[in-house]
């Protein structure tokens, strides 16, 4: 039994989580070690010591990061780290290492001063000499105890991950800082004994305004209470968030929330407490017995309180108490108020039902907390993982909470449940210098646990393996190094990253600067055939090793040097043979191997020893510029960007892994929910610069359809570009917050009848600011102002393009069956659009339906232009795929098929669909599928080299109706036609592979006449069921009407909020959209598999558009389209909404 949070609270952490952090490539990155110097440069190689890096160096500005690195930091600290609320500072565990600030004498503390300032990953320890005191007083004089971590005089403070040991009192959270957050950190063993009672809090705070928020932390060993948020008379109690935290074993209580003063607009939900059997002390004590001075505006919902007391106050009138699970004893008003009667009460007498609480960390993927309630005393308990918390094949580890650095478990994810063990656990860790006051073994009955990821990690932070710190390296050029797993079974793949400029130079190479290059500076030679760059490599393992260069070659003259290792055999390095360009790029040290033909050896590849070796890359052409070189034993890495090597958290010497090189690092993937494996799988959103195709030929009217997502004004520039990629001219536009505006691309300075090319637009905004598609309609002939008939339109995204293989499925069977029909022809229109501001080549390749290879096509596209191919061979009917495989990995393309079926019988195109090419993947895909007008097919291509099993999963009305295994050949297909299995209704289709970048899905819904005809063809690819807020928008011109679906393509059940705003961002009335069966501004649950259609279109008003929203309770499951009508269903036109 899990424990769930409501539904607004969910999505509004999430939306923190992904809101919240700084922008990629805008924060800078520093160091502080325990051997680190106040006369440091806070540099890896040269780091600050802990009291210079808080005291806000100059350097650091907001939004950027300081890492700790391992090792322990004697002393008593002060923070006064300024960040700002939308650009916080950092201050991190560096990755794979365990800091320790260790406060050992009486006055040592962490003092957080400053503010928006989020403290991640780290432990603060303290060593009392003495935890037993002669006097009752809270201020006692006759012992020495570390003070603990204070928040008083900081607004915007996060706390993150922290383990918290052996204080005065762990935390304490003070009236004058607002907006403070304590999340998923570990606090035990803090406070001391009296001859009056326990002393000293897990937590302990006032609030007066805003908010603090106390969130999914382990609260142990208290030798006063686990939270205390109390205050007399004078003290303000408003604006508490409790929210999913594990208390027990703290000798005075486990939760308090109360005082002297009311209690005001708190939120206590969602916590789990435990007490021994025969322990008096309190579960809950809401309101405080004392005072009872009542509550406005509070709760105390959902909460489970295993034994122990549980104190309610009266007066408490303004707080909602519901949902909550009471075993042990109770007050009064438990008992006698039939207001409370929407609590389970559970009499001591009898046994409670065992409970698994599972809580995921918001901040970590690969992270959660659980809680095992286990009254049937079970030696081990199976406890089933979230979906998408752990990734089969994925380790992890297992931590007792009660003994954090010494009881853990490796083990290995397998998809099955994992078994816990509950007997044979130590005994809960001792407090420092509390030997006499040892702490209640809680197992078998109950266990605290932290489940954590291992995968990428190189040594287990807080774990007993030995920390490090940073040194400078000895070597002529310094290069950061790495290893980490890269998606083989504990394969360690190895990452030396040096700048060019930091290497060894002979003239005439020189270093000049250039605000392009990853460091601001770069080498050239302005001679050729003269000059070295001597490059030191420290290569930690003997393997086969290829090397990447960032490199500026403009032309033919200036793109090649002469490259050797250890003083052996030079080959030549092409730099960028085809790729030509003023901008910097990645390309990979390739050789001629003795044939003079370029690139003959791509990638040249070295055989190392472990130890030092020197890369040397001579001079050959003159002004061939070089920035930076990565030396790696993954072929399957791609660098990007300024060139982050995994293991360093996402920038230049420090980044983290992306693995299957799609551009997204793995942890961002982890939080995305996408596989950080699979190319294909991956969220996209719209950069800064994005392209749609335009089409005048037939008569085609275009439509661009821009939306600003975002909350800041955004100036864009449209540019019209030919088909051979010339600028045809350009347009300047701004957009308002949310704004929507539809661009008539016939209106732009230098549109052409009769001719194709692309509309590009480029924006001040961030990814993801612009949602963008282009809309295509074609009258037919016989069209009027007062009869808007269409023989058809359809809709394309805007793209930036994608990177590496795409594939696309075709068919050019016609589907019509009525007398006549088999006269039409299926034209398959394939577009390839080269985004890159260079010209680029390819290799583009047809197959059949059994993988057969048809044709093969080498391809040469001239900056922003295109080429088109047709596959529509008379009397010749076929079905099969398309791959283009460009020659330049870093360059970006969009592949897609526009079916067109044309009628003899008219004489004109009656029919069009395009289907978007997409990077393969084996992740499990949903397909929307609609029998309900005519028929639906499923069409499925495996793109990859390898023999691949597939599952199909039809399900309908949230019932399985049929299952389908095939086994794919390289490059085969399989379409399936679903009309029997729907039986005329609607449902969703999940397709799972065996093996990653893999499958290309889409889904072609028709409609048919009684005589067979068909209407309007349409069709969309299966997509990822994820996001927890998923956007799209209506639109009402041209009388079209309008589908809303939403559906489950998961096994376990989902709540969502439907929102549909105005064209001026104001909800439409409930009751307006109730007419249409519309449940918005509640929580809808959608049962597993199960798929919704409402009218939508049809409760709004004509000639009118605006936004769309799907919140859902969890991060992957759900999917959603809004289907555009034309009038009298002349076509439909599917669109996704998007994360």
């Amino acid at each position: 039994m899990t424990r769930k949070m409501k539904l607004a609270a969910l999505v509004l952490i999430m939306l923190q989580v992904l809101f919240a952090l700084p922008a990629d490539g805008q924060a800078a990155e520093f160091y502080a070690a325990p051997n680190g110097s106040s006369s440091g440069s806070g540099s890896k190689a040269a780091p600050w010591d802990l009291t210079t890096a808080l005291a806000h160096p100059s350097a650091v500005k907001p939004g950027d990061t300081i890492w700790l690195r391992g090792g322990s930091y004697p002393g008593s600290f002060v923070s006064r780290l300024r960040g700002t609320s939308d650009k916080p500072i950092i201050v991190r565990g560096y990755p794979g290492e365990w800091p320790v600030l260790d406060l050992r004498t009486a006055d040592a503390v962490l003092d957080i001063k400053g503010g928006y300032t989020w403290y991640w990953g780290f432990e603060v320890a303290g060593t009392p000499t003495d935890r037993v005191s002669a006097q009752a007083t809270s201020f006692p004089g006759d012992i020495s105890i570390p003070g603990g971590v204070g928040v008083k005089d900081a607004d915007g403070v996060k706390l993150i991950n922290v383990v918290i040991h052996n204080m005065f009192s762990g935390i304490g959270a003070w009236v004058p800082a607002k907006q403070v957050e304590l999340y998923g950190s570990l606090i035990y063993n803090n406070g001391w004994t009296a001859p009056d009672r326990g002393h000293g809090h897990g937590i302990y705070t006032q609030n007066q305004f805003d908010w603090k928020r106390f969130e999914d932390n382990i609260v142990w060993g208290s030798y006063g209470i686990g939270i205390q948020a109390y205050g007399s008379g004078a003290a303000y109690l408003n604006g508490f968030e409790i929210i999913g935290n594990t208390f027990f074993s703290n000798d005075g209580g486990q939760l308090l929330v109360g005082g002297g003063a009311k209690l005001n607009d708190t939120s206590v939900i969602d916590n789990l407490t435990y007490n021994k059997a025969g322990d008096a002390s309190w579960s809950i004590n809401f309101g405080y017995w004392m005072f009872g001075s009542g509550s406005t505006n509070s709760s105390l919902i959902g909460n489970h309180f295993y034994g122990g007391i549980a104190y309610l106050q009266s007066p408490y009138p303004g707080a909602t108490i519901s949902g909550n699970l009471l075993y042990g004893g109770l007050n009064g008003p438990w008992r006698t108020d039939p207001n409370l009667q929407n609590n389970t009460y559970i009499s001591a007498s009898s046994v409670p039902a065992d409970e698994i609480s599972i809580r995921p960390n918001k901040y970590e993927t690969g992270r959660a907390n659980i809680a095992i309630v286990n009254y049937s005393k079970k030696s081990t308990v199976q406890v089933a993982l979230p979906s998408g918390l752990l990734k089969v094949g994925e380790r992890f580890e297992l931590i007792n909470a009660q003994n954090f650095h010494s009881d853990r478990e490796t083990l290995t994810y397998t998809g099955a449940p994992i078994a816990i063990r509950m007997t044979g656990r130590p005994a809960p860790v001792l407090p420092v210098a509390g030997a006499s006051h040892p702490r209640p073994q809680t197992f078998p009955e109950f266990g605290s646990f932290i489940l954590r990821s291992l995968t990428g990690t190189a040594t287990n932070p807080g774990g007993s393996s030995s920390s490090s710190s940073s040194s400078s390296s000895s070597s002529s050029s310094s290069s950061s190094s790495s290893s980490s797993s890269s998606g083989g079974a504990g394969a360690q793949h190895v990452y030396l990253a040096v700048e060019a400029e930091d290497a060894s130079v002979e003239a005439p190479f020189a270093k000049l600067s250039d605000t392009g290059a990853s460091a601001g500076a770069y080498v050239v030679t302005k001679q050729a055939n003269a000059g070295k760059l001597h490059v030191a490599l420290p290569v930690p393992k003997a393997a086969q090793y290829i090397v990447w260069a960032r490199v500026l070659s403009p032309n033919s003259q200036s793109d090649s040097y002469f490259v050797s290792v250890d003083g052996g055999a030079e080959d030549v390095y092409d730099t960028a043979e085809g790729t030509w360009s003023n901008a910097w790029q990645w390309t990979m040290v390739n050789g001629r191997n003795g044939t003079g033909t370029p690139q003959t050896l791509s990638p040249r590849v070295f055989t190392l020893s472990a130890g030092a070796h020197t890369l040397t890359f001579r001079g050959r052409d003159e002004n061939s510029k070089i920035d930076r070189i990565i030396v790696t034993t993954d072929r399957s890495y791609r660098p990007e960007g300024l060139g982050a090597v995994p293991g360093n958290n996402g920038t230049p010497g420090g980044g983290d892994t992306d693995s299957d090189g799609d551009g997204v690092v793995d942890s961002q993937e982890q939080a995305d929910g996408t596989d950080p494996l699979d190319r294909g799988s991956r969220f996209e959103y719209l950069p800064a610069k994005s392209c749609a195709p335009w089409n005048s030929f037939l008569g085609m009217i275009n439509v661009a359809e821009q939306q600003n997502r975002s909350n800041k004004q955004l100036s864009l520039t449209a540019r019209l570009f030919s088909n051979g990629g010339a600028e045809l001219g350009a347009r300047a536009m701004s957009l308002a917050p949310g704004q929507k505006l539809d661009v008539l691309i016939h209106e732009l300075p230098g549109w052409k009848t009769q001719s194709i090319g692309s509309y590009c637009i480029e924006h001040n905004g961030s990814a993801g600011d612009l949602s963008a598609r282009m809309l295509f309609y074609k009258f037919a002939p016989q069209a009027t102002l007062a009869n808007l008939d269409f023989d058809y339109s359809f809709a394309v995204p805007f793209s930036a393009g994608r990177k590496g293989m795409q594939a696309v499925l075709f068919n050019t069977y016609q589907p019509g069956l009525a007398a006549g029909d088999e006269q039409q022809v299926a034209f398959n229109w394939l577009e390839i659009s080269n985004r890159s501001e260079t010209a680029q080549t390819g290799t583009l390749l047809f197959y059949n339906q059994a993988g057969a290879a048809l044709y093969r096509a080498e391809v040469t596209l001239a900056a922003r232009s295109r080429a088109d191919y047709f596959v529509n061979l008379p009397d010749q009917k076929l079905v099969g795929m398309a791959t283009w495989v460009p020659k330049n990995a870093n360059a970006a393309f969009s592949l897609r098929n526009v079916r067109y079926i044309y009628s003899p019988a008219v004489g004109r195109f009656v029919l069009a669909m395009p289907i978007e090419a997409e990077h393969p993947t084996g992740v499990a895909l949903a397909a929307y599928l609609d029998a309900s007008l005519g028929s639906a097919v499923l069409e499925i291509g495996n793109a990859s080299e390898k023999t691949n099993p597939v599952t199909v999963k039809l399900y309908r009305d949230g019932a399985l109706v049929g299952t389908d295994t095939l086994t794919l050949q390289p490059k085969a297909s399989q379409h399936f036609v679903m009309d029997q299995r729907l039986a005329g209704g609607f449902g969703v289709a999940v397709v799972d592979a065996a093996e990653r970048e893999s499958l290309i899905v889409s889904a072609t819904n028709y409609r048919r006449e009684a005589n067979g005809a068909v209407r309007y063809m349409s069709a969309i690819n299966a997509r990822e069921a994820l996001g927890m807020q998923l956007s799209g928008s209506y639109n009402t011109f041209l009388n079209q009407e309008c589908d809303w679906v939403v559906g489950n393509a998961s096994s376990a059940a989902v709540q969502v909020e439907l929102v549909v705003q105005a064209i001026d961002g104001t909800p439409v009335p409930a009751a307006k959209l109730a007419a249409g069966g519309i449940p918005v501004n509640q929580s809808l649950s959608l049962a597993p598999y199960e798929v919704k259609k409402y009218d939508l279109c049809r409760t709004l008003d004509d000639n009118t558009y605006g936004p769309l929203f799907v919140q859902a309770s969890r991060q992957t499951g759900v999917f959603s389209q809004v289907i555009r009508i034309g009038s009298d269903d002349q076509y439909r036109v599917p669109l996704d909404l998007i994360p």
